[in-house]
């Protein structure tokens, strides 16, 4: 099953809930955060969702009504758990991301 994970940011709560579901459950899962995520992009996940988890209430009203059929809601209440990100990963990623910083504003 091809599930869409949503919260906010799209980095913890729906990550969270994306890698039980691909790691322990072995289903096919994509987080997802509505605030950044375009619109467009949004609605092509809800097409290829065949279910849709979202982990807030806000996430439900953020989801198009023609997709409510597939809306799972699993609020897990606001986040209090991504709040440091460890920074050795913070330091690699950041270094790979300059490495092509450039191409990324080349290609928005």
């Amino acid at each position: 099953m091809k599930i869409l994970c949503v919260c906010r940011g799209g980095n913890c709560r729906s990550h969270a809930a994306a890698y039980l579901l691909k790691y322990a459950y072995n289903q096919d899962a994509i987080a997802v955060g509505f605030e950044k995520a375009a619109p467009e992009t949004l609605q092509m996940l809800c097409t290829w969702a065949d279910m849709i988890f979202v982990m807030t209430t806000e996430a439900s009203g953020r989801i198009p009504e023609e997709f409510a059929d597939k809306v799972r809601d699993c609020d897990v209440g606001p986040d209090v758990w991504w709040k440091d990100p460890p920074d050795s990963l913070l330091r690699k990623c950041d270094a790979y991301i300059n490495q092509h910083f450039d191409a990324l504003h080349a290609n928005p």
